[in-house]
């Protein structure tokens, strides 16, 4: 999981081309090696070689299957690393204000999205809110959930969440499905600078915000 997640947008452009190509190169390999006159030589490499295909194929099933939605959602957001996101408003589920990622520039982001039904989302909010408390004046935490607000405001009174929690429509220029927990780092100027996916702890988190601290 952790291959796709580093190399997502490489995946979703060149993986099945890159791997349709090695599987006609095993072909050739396997006749070759089923043609050469040494027994023990010509089944260690067909028996290699077997693997290899297995491990291809698996692969591809993969990425075009269960893996497909997270691939398609991670390639999107590596695409837009060093471009400025793309603004939306959401809605602050607590003031009712609707706000905009513009809104809070001039701040490093950190763009969290969770869910109610996500526990590794709920762990990380002890860290974020300490994120906050280490950065009052020079970060801003935005929790967004697409859930619907009832459901968001009846949960912040069961789990303190960090100061902005916020409902918004799933963007275009994302679209996560259900694959939380996934934060984005904004820079100064809310050019998206790096993500992080899955549940990380306040040092991660600390240590992927100071490069755009200054």
């Amino acid at each position: 999981m952790d291959f796709i997640n580093e190399n997502a947008l490489f995946i979703d452009t060149y993986g099945t081309i890159l791997c349709i190509i090695l599987l006609i190169i095993n072909v050739f390999l396997g006749i070759w090696a089923y043609r050469n006159k040494n027994k023990i030589v010509k089944w260690s490499l067909i028996f290699a070689l077997l693997i290899w295909t297995f491990s291809i194929g698996t692969f591809l099933f993969l990425v075009h299957s269960p893996f497909k939605p997270v691939v398609k959602s991670l390639a999107k957001v590596q695409h837009n690393i060093g471009k400025p996101i793309s603004n939306f408003t959401f809605k602050n589920v607590s003031t009712g204000s609707i706000n905009s990622i513009s809104d809070y520039e001039g701040n490093v982001i950190l763009l969290n999205f969770w869910g109610t039904y996500c526990g590794p989302c709920i762990e990380e909010f002890p860290d974020l809110k300490k994120i906050e408390a280490t950065y009052p004046n020079s970060v801003s935490v935005i929790a967004l959930s697409d859930e619907k607000e009832e459901r968001i405001l009846k949960f912040l009174k069961r789990v303190e969440g960090p100061s902005i929690v916020g409902h918004f429509a799933n963007e275009k220029w994302l679209e996560l499905e259900n694959f939380r927990p996934l934060t984005i780092v904004l820079d100064k100027k809310g050019v998206v600078q790096h993500y992080i996916f899955g549940k990380k702890d306040y040092n991660h988190f600390k240590t992927a915000i100071e490069p755009y601290l200054n």
